[in-house]
């Protein structure tokens, strides 16, 4: 997910070079703060 998150920021910004950990940082936080807004999986008590 982070890998793809990456390619598009990079697409965004027209791949310019020198900008690759930047963008993978920028990826990272996306795809966290992407997963902390999801609910919680429900817990099935038997």
């Amino acid at each position: 997910m982070i890998r793809v998150a990456a390619y598009f920021q990079a697409e965004r910004r027209g791949f310019e070079a020198g900008h690759e950990m930047d963008d993978w940082l920028a990826a990272e936080r996306e795809i966290r703060e992407w997963l902390a807004t999801r609910a919680a999986p429900r817990r099935y008590s038997r």
